[in-house]
């Protein structure tokens, strides 16, 4: 018969309490986002119902709320430009790779917070902006940059170097399990689904 291999309870809850740190964290991020756009969704109905209460022509009418709707669209890709270009994109593509044991240099400022400040912020500005997107993508690409965050810490390389002697623990698998909790957090957050969520995620890191 082989080894028994006894973990102390102790991992598995300090592991389950980082889990509800990063659910919770992922949580207000999409509050946060939610808030900023509903308020670039007033302050737009405010300018057109402004500019409709003129008595002009539609032609300049048209051209003030195309040029608004650019001004954010811009902006979203200006705060990209500035901040953290890393954080173009949907970034599904990008943690699904990471998920599946892809190593690659891109992934230095892939989960970083500026890379998370980034998505927050242009996410926001391109969905009042009136694109066609949503934020499922940002919301999981966020949600997987907590959890980095989140596992990167001292405090957690620490317990996991403790608990390595036990042969169960390793920091690169557990900090990969942690992006997918991350990003089911983030499918959560996005479309306020929870099962849906954890099967996104174990399909992404299954194909």
């Amino acid at each position: 018969m082989g080894k028994v291999i006894h973990i102390p309870k102790i991992f598995y809850f300090l592991k389950w309490c980082l889990l509800i740190v990063i659910a919770v964290c992922t949580a207000l991020m999409g509050f946060t986002q939610s808030m900023f756009v509903a308020s670039l969704y007033r302050v737009r109905t405010m300018f057109v119902m402004d500019i409709v209460s003129v008595d002009e022509k539609w032609v300049p009418k048209f051209f003030q709320f195309t040029g608004f709707n650019l001004l954010l669209a811009f902006s979203a890709s200006l705060s990209l430009f500035l901040i953290s270009p890393a954080a173009s994109g949907s970034g599904i593509p990008d943690v699904k790779a990471y998920l599946n044991g892809v190593e690659h240099p891109v992934f230095r400022n892939f989960f970083t917070f500026r890379t998370f400040i980034a998505k927050v912020i242009a996410s926001a500005l391109a969905v009042g902006s009136s694109m066609i997107l949503g934020k499922e993508g940002p919301m999981l690409h966020g949600g997987s940059i907590l959890a980095v965050i989140f596992g990167s810490s001292n405090w957690f390389k620490q317990k996991m170097d403790v608990a390595s002697h036990w042969g169960t623990y390793t920091y690169n698998r557990d900090l990969r399990d942690l992006v997918a909790c991350g990003a089911a957090c983030g499918v959560c957050t996005a479309f306020k689904a929870p099962v849906g969520g954890v099967l996104f995620s174990m399909e992404m890191s299954t194909r």
